[in-house]
């Protein structure tokens, strides 16, 4: 089967066994750096927006309204999909499940990366040829921005797998729709194809708004399914096409409108996603080319070199009867519109980048195919030669020290392919040169991915399950752009007070927080102090926000240790181990990792033990000699133990656990404690009678409680 496209392509037959070595060389190099990213689902670090989508898909999942219940500026379908699996998930309670739904999100987004490889592939195969698929998802898979974007939990990955699959389908069906309205006159499949495309676009933009910037290339298709007599179509014909186009992007759209209208909220979803978004502060696009050139300056120079190549006969009749317009208007639209982009971001180029890739992959094939072609003289000879020592150079210089690939070797091995690329340029083996070029092309991106493994995600990790250990569902938090509270509620209608946001704050609106703040309307558990918070608030915010709340020792997590002053704190009140929702005012009690999730038992809300020393810190506003009053059940298989409590690292007692429901009393002087945090620590120990190391000792724990005792005066 011959898979060229024309005298600008090279054929590419079953039978030619350098063809199969480049198509088995080029998927390896697709395919293993997908795959060789399964790893980092569980191990690489958080980006901010990430955290911040699973934040607002977890609102969606508790029945919050996006743009009215809380702020957001993103059209919400990835949010309505991942709502549909927190109900297997208990995201609230267990910081396990709540880190395993975001390695599924995770899983989700690696889906999507390699659908958008596979399309990328199938656009070029039927764009151009097989080659040309194959190299162009070679080059998207090996830019920087590809490998750092497309991994993370972002609508931005599925809506441009279909962008991709919207405009593979429009190409195959305005091919189709021309081919069968010649031979036959009718046109089943050109109409079907033209509506899931439509639908694909639709989907996208709901997906995510930055899909609108795509809209002038398709307005231009639907324009030149009507205006262009070279179709030799009939006029209703032509407005069929356009219109199933149309309809299909229209519904999803409507739809969702729709919905939001029901809801009241139909003016809050224009507003948000299409004006807040004008008004977004941020870079434009100059910054993100630069790093882009500066980060993959090879697929730049064949996507710039490509286009221009095939912009000469991107409309011209042999290529219109092909459907061709479709991906020159909107890969035109997409890289145009980078000019009037308000806000740019390095996943904006996800929707940039796979059609760039398209003719990123012309370019290179066109120019192997021209040295090949003329390289046939010892001048040449050297040209081509230098040519190729550059680009081997280039490959070494950013592979960076050569042990981190092949241990002293790699010079030699980058050295021998370009040797034997020159010699491949002049004897004219475009398919051997192709093969040795994508090597070349891909061994620093193999590099840079695996530097990815270097970043982990430890700290996140340990930050979200102590917010998740240390707060209830119902407390709220008050973030700036972390998402460690991604499962718990945010103070204010702004759920994310970075600058950004809070700079399209009105100054009412700051000075409502404040005012929300300093009256205990407003009391977060806990704040994120990090600087996306510090620079965001205005100064009464923060010199509020630093009077009132303290470190944790866990950066950037800061506790509110008191009542912010409002006059309902005491330090004799009771302390609930487990969650009371009624008890919203109690003083707080925190915990380490020794302890495990809330639940409920006997009746009671309670909190078990998981190790035979289990810490509590506890705020004490006025020490004073107190009895500390621990209410507790022993399991009647572990007793019997003793229980010790340990205050600031200084024993208060031993006493016998107890397999009911017992008071468990312990006199704490005031020379043991401290304004403040105070280290509570419960140790269990074994007893004469119950001497076995293997046996767990635990106490489901339902309260603490501060006693103040009067001391004797002295006579």
């Amino acid at each position: 089967m011959s898979l060229g496209y024309d005298a600008h392509t090279f054929s590419m037959k079953a039978s030619n066994r350098t063809v199969l070595v480049f198509a088995a060389v080029a998927i390896l190099l697709v395919l293993a750096p997908l795959f060789l990213r399964l790893p980092l689902i569980e191990t690489r670090g958080y980006n901010p927006d990430e955290l911040e989508h699973l934040h607002w898909s977890w609102c969606v999942w508790r029945g919050l309204v996006p743009y009215v219940d809380y702020f957001d500026h993103h059209t919400p379908w990835f949010h309505f999909f991942l709502a549909q699996f927190f109900d297997f998930y208990d995201v609230e309670r267990l910081p396990e499940d709540a880190l395993g739904f975001t390695f599924m999100a995770r899983r989700f987004m690696w889906i999507a990366a390699g659908a958008m490889l596979g399309l990328t592939f199938l656009l070029g195969r039927s764009w151009r040829d097989a080659r040309t698929g194959l190299v162009a998802a070679l080059l998207l898979g090996n830019t920087a921005f590809f490998l750092a974007k497309s991994f993370e939990i972002r609508p931005d990955v599925p809506a441009a797998a279909l962008l991709l699959l919207s405009v593979w389908l429009a190409l195959l069906g305005a091919r189709r729709a021309v081919a069968t309205e010649t031979e036959t006159g009718t046109d089943p499949g050109g109409r079907a194809r033209l509506l899931v495309s439509g639908l694909a676009l639709g989907a996208a933009v709901m997906l995510t708004q930055k899909v609108v910037f795509v809209g002038p290339g398709y307005a231009a298709i639907v324009f030149w399914l009507l205006l262009d007599r070279r179709l030799e179509l009939p006029r209703a014909t032509r407005f069929g096409y356009a219109l199933v186009l149309s309809v299909g992007f229209a519904l999803p759209v409507a739809g969702t409108l729709g919905y939001f209208a029901f809801h009241g909220a139909a003016w809050a979803f224009i507003d948000s996603n299409f004006i807040v978004n004008t008004r977004w502060p941020g870079l434009p696009a100059g910054p993100f080319l630069v790093e882009l050139a500066r980060q993959d300056p090879f697929f730049v120079l064949f996507a710039v070199a490509g286009f221009l190549l095939e912009a000469k006969r991107a409309l011209t009749r042999k290529a219109v009867l092909r459907g061709e317009p479709v991906v020159t208007f909107t890969t035109l639209s997409v890289t145009v519109s980078l000019a009037f982009h308000p806000a740019m971001s390095y996943h904006h180029f996800l929707l940039v980048l796979p059609l760039a890739s398209l003719y990123g992959a012309r370019g290179l094939l066109r120019v192997v195919e021209t040295v090949t072609n003329r390289v046939r003289g010892k001048a040449l000879l050297a040209t081509a030669t230098l040519a190729s020592g550059a680009l081997g150079a280039y490959a070494l210089s950013r592979l960076g020290p050569p042990e981190l690939i092949l241990p002293g070797f790699a010079p030699f091995v980058i050295g021998g392919l370009t040797l034997a690329l020159g010699v491949c340029l002049w004897r004219g083996s475009r398919e051997a040169a192709l093969t040795i070029i994508v090597v070349l092309l891909s061994a620093y991106p193999l590099t840079r991915l695996r530097n990815t493994f270097d970043r982990g995600n430890w700290g996140t990790t340990q930050a979200i399950e102590y917010v998740l250990r240390n707060s209830a569902p119902w407390e709220t938090t008050f973030d700036g752009f972390t998402g460690l509270g991604m499962f718990r509620p945010q103070a204010f209608f702004h759920h994310f007070q970075h600058p950004h946001a809070f700079m399209l704050q009105s100054k009412e609106e700051h000075e409502e927080m404040y005012e929300a703040l300093r009256s205990g309307r407003a009391m977060p558990k806990f704040i994120f102090w990090s600087h996306y918070l510090r620079d965001a608030v205005t100064p009464e915010i923060a010199a509020f926000l630093e009077e009132h709340y303290v470190p944790t020792g866990l950066e950037p997590i800061w506790v509110r240790p008191f009542d912010n002053g409002a006059g309902w704190w005491s330090d004799e009140k009771t302390r609930y181990i487990g969650w009371v929702p009624d008890q919203d005012e109690a003083p707080h009690v925190l915990f380490d990792d020794g302890w495990r999730p809330p639940s409920e038992e006997f009746g009671l809300p309670i909190r078990r033990t998981r190790t035979r020393r289990s810490t509590l810190t506890v705020p004490i506003r006025y020490p004073r000699d107190f009895t500390v009053t621990i209410r507790a059940h022993a399991d009647p298989e572990s007793v019997p133990f003793g229980v010790e409590l340990v205050v600031n690292g200084r024993s208060a007692g031993l006493v016998d656990a107890v397999p009911r429901w017992q008071d468990y009393a312990f006199p704490v002087t005031v020379h043991q404690l401290r304004p403040g945090f105070n280290e509570l620590e419960l140790r269990f120990n074994l007893s004469a009678e119950n001497d076995d190391p293997s046996k767990r000792l635990e106490l489901a724990v339902h309260s603490l409680k501060l006693t103040a005792t009067a001391r004797e005066e002295a006579p």
